[in-house]
């Protein structure tokens, strides 16, 4: 519908994060990045409403009241962010080939573990602790995408304040309480591991997760320093 509209126009901004224009031979069309970023909007506000709504209002304590609860017990909102993730990550990790703007490795592998970890939380698993990263840390992703759409077309101004948004719920949710989360996640799981009378259903599904979320966390770290030299080259 986009392209029939649009035609043949092409986006107006660089992605932000992405590859750079000069690394790119032909840009996709307006249309494409515009299509793109709006599937990501609707998942990303429908995990966050979720997932917001879980950690905060009692989904997740339901399950979080014990070690092995955290581990495995079922919960009916990590559920549908399980099928929906998993859904998407897939769609997405598709996507980022086609589109070369986001062909990069970065991106590539942050869609492709979190497709597997989607996969590998159906069994059920860590419940608890998806509620955060599957659907409270997506939070930051809606104006993130909200500014590539105004990027697109060329709408500075809307652009720029999505970007502040974005950076100061980057800063707070994935910079400093995704530590916290993940923290608890391994002290959980190293307990469990360490403990002969503890049911663990795969030594290699903890072993993945564990590796995964030394690479998810690193990948924030570098995001935050992206943002935080973006925001002081704004100052300066």
């Amino acid at each position: 519908m986009l392209r029939a509209v649009l035609g043949s126009v092409q986006t107006l901004g660089e992605v932000s994060g992405a590859a750079k224009k000069e690394d790119i031979k032909q840009g996709s069309l307006l249309a494409d990045i515009l299509a793109y970023n709006i599937i990501a909007i609707i998942y990303a506000t429908y995990t966050s409403y979720v997932g917001v709504r879980a950690w905060y209002g009692g989904g997740a304590a339901a399950v979080g009241s014990s070690l092995m609860h955290r581990l495995y017990a079922h919960s009916e909102p990590m559920e549908r962010l399980c099928i929906a993730t998993t859904a998407y990550e897939f769609y997405n990790s598709l996507a980022t080939v086609w589109f070369p703007e986001y062909r990069t490795a970065a991106f590539i592998g942050h869609h492709l573990t979190t497709l597997l970890l989607g996969v590998l939380s159906l069994h059920p698993f860590l419940h608890y602790y998806a509620i955060f990263f599957f659907g409270v840390a997506s939070t930051s992703s809606i104006p993130l995408c909200l500014g590539e759409v105004f990027n697109a077309i060329g709408s500075v101004a809307a652009r720029d304040a999505c970007q502040a948004v974005f950076a100061i719920s980057f800063l707070a949710i994935r910079t400093c309480y995704w530590p916290y989360v993940s923290a608890g996640f391994w002290r959980d799981s190293l307990e469990a591991l360490s403990k002969r009378s503890t049911h663990v259903h795969s030594l290699a599904a903890f072993s993945f997760l564990l590796v995964s979320n030394i690479g998810l966390t690193t990948l924030q770290f570098v995001w935050t320093g992206q943002i935080l030299t973006a925001i002081a080259s704004a100052i300066g």
